[in-house]
């Protein structure tokens, strides 16, 4: 059987360490490219082929130990690591269905993904697994924050995303819990116009107004920086994404910004007036840019 599961734009977070309100809180989309493609298959013995993360792969493999069937796990395609696109959450979760699948038991991506170590700060991965669409989770009111809203991503719009491919990779989950810890309590204010602004995206894409859901994010990213500000020296973790962000807005973007640490970067446009080749001409080779849709599905099993 084949396993797919799509990757996520992280547009932020909410609050940081402010005990007024719910821990963390996080926006995102699940978009289609790039996906994590798995072929599992039951097994005399715990296989996986063709991982890249020996870390991952380790705590995989003493997941897996539990499980009375064996399995193996072999990696078709895979999200880059690193790069703002939820790449282990994807992994973890598309082989915990796998093995559930294999040993006939329900499979509870909440439950598994605690298990797992995963969703400690945003649910947005996993409910992107879960589901797609644009999602708001609860933040941190249970041990894994949950799905708040989901709404189907409107077909009309797609992302355009950017990457410096000499760029360095964005922090590991490790690093970024321990620093997000440390960062000092989003003021009260300054949360309160973050919930305004993810009301107006909730209202905005409903009524599928563009232009205004792409303000709001783009006031929402601008005020997830000022969060983020002294650990990441600036609104943005560099001068190369802050100048691809403001040539995305310059180019048509009606929103834009960072995707979780980066170096991922998107803007959102309106399909009928991108024209992707236009973008790529004024950009220099090592910037890789691609034209994404939005993921409504989340994850999907072939056989």
């Amino acid at each position: 059987m084949i396993i797919e599961s799509p990757s996520r734009l992280h547009f932020g977070i909410v609050n940081l360490n402010n005990p007024t309100y719910p821990l963390y809180k996080c926006a995102g989309c699940a978009i289609c490219e790039k996906k994590l493609v798995a072929e599992f298959k039951e097994n005399d013995e715990i296989h996986l082929i063709n991982f890249s993360r020996k870390e991952i792969e380790e705590r995989l493999k003493l997941y897996a130990k539990k499980f009375k069937k064996k399995i193996s796990f072999r990696i078709i395609e895979e999200i880059p690591s690193h790069i703002g696109l939820g790449s282990t959450t994807q992994l973890c979760l598309s082989f915990a269905y796998a093995c559930h699948k294999i040993n006939n038991m329900y499979f509870d991506p909440y439950k598994e993904a605690k298990e797992l170590g995963i969703g400690k700060i945003s649910g947005i991965g996993i409910a992107a697994f879960i589901s797609g669409g644009f999602i708001i989770d609860s933040g941190k009111i249970e041990d894994v924050p949950k799905i708040e809203f989901r709404h189907d991503f409107p077909k009309e719009w797609v992302f355009v995303t950017a990457r410096d491919q000499e760029m360095t990779k964005g922090l590991t989950e490790d690093i970024e819990y321990k620093l997000i810890n440390r960062i000092k309590p989003t003021p009260k204010e300054r949360i309160d116009e973050m919930y305004s602004l993810l009301f107006s995206m909730k209202d905005s894409i409903k009524e599928e107004d563009i232009e205004k859901f792409g303000s709001s994010l783009t006031k929402f990213q601008y005020l997830v920086g000022l969060n983020f500000k002294e650990t990441q020296g600036g609104i943005f973790t560099s001068q190369k994404i802050e100048k691809l962000i403001e040539f995305l807005l310059k180019n048509g973007a009606k929103g834009a910004g960072q995707s979780s640490w980066g170096p991922t970067v998107y803007g959102l446009f309106s399909k009928d007036d991108l024209k992707i080749e236009n973008l790529k001409d004024k950009l220099s080779n090592n910037i890789e840019i691609k034209m994404v849709f939005a993921d409504n599905y989340g994850y999907r099993i072939k056989t």
